[in-house]
């Protein structure tokens, strides 16, 4: 996230870098010094740092070494470090992190996580500004396969029903708390949510038909369009 140039430059010099290093260079530590170099070079001694705040950006970086499990990283300005668990980066990163942090587990399967994820980068879309554009997701298996995600049926239709149970449950959760509700209506009210939530994951259900079960590219190269 952040400015995208720079960032493209940061990356094409660590690529450049990695296919003229010597068979056993320590990549990963090849790059977190690329990347340390490239930060300072094009942000901070930038000569209008002081004045234009468009500068910085932030990376996402997997790294993938034979016999070794994929790993992911994120930069910090010209740190680069391990994510253990999740980590958001971009404008959302607040709104993301209040709605995921309670809710994620290592345990998850890719579902749930593609779940909590579309959830949460919709929330972020209505509540933080300069968010927004249709999701992609990009999920990375044990083995370094990359399976894209890119404008989906079923991701547009996962995020406006995550939005919509988001309101069904505060809308419902004023009833639960009001004291002056009588069992007759409270009990109304439970039959008309699960109803509702019912139907609602039928069509979700029926959307999902869209997803390719196994889509791979290499993930230097961008995914198909679907236009």
């Amino acid at each position: 996230s952040g400015n995208l140039v720079l960032a493209a430059h940061a990356f094409n010099a660590c690529k450049k870098a990695l296919l003229q290093a010597p068979k056993k260079t320590d990549a990963l530590s090849e790059i977190e010094k690329i990347l340390k170099y490239e930060y300072e070079e094009t942000v901070w001694k930038n000569p209008v740092a002081s004045s234009d705040v468009s500068l910085p950006y932030e990376l996402l970086v997997a790294f993938c070494k034979k016999g070794q499990r994929p790993s992911l990283h994120f930069t910090q300005e010209n740190t680069l470090n391990p994510i253990g668990s999740y980590h958001p980066l971009g404008n959302g990163r607040d709104s993301c992190h209040s709605t995921v942090r309670q809710a994620f587990s290592s345990s998850m399967s890719e579902h749930e996580v593609l779940g909590l994820a579309t959830y949460a980068l919709a929330k972020a879309k209505q509540d933080a500004g300069g968010v927004g554009g249709h999701c992609t997701f990009i999920t990375m298996r044990p083995n370094a396969k990359f399976r894209y995600l890119h404008r989906d049926r079923y991701l547009a239709a996962l995020e406006s029903h995550a939005l919509w149970l988001d309101l069904r449950m505060k809308q419902f959760f004023a009833v639960y708390s009001n004291p002056t509700v009588d069992a007759a209506r409270f009990k109304a009210e439970l039959i008309a949510i699960n109803r509702d939530i019912l139907k609602y994951r039928e069509r979700l259900i029926e959307s999902k038909q869209s997803i390719p079960e196994e889509t791979t590219h290499d993930p230097k190269v961008p995914p198909p369009s679907r236009e």
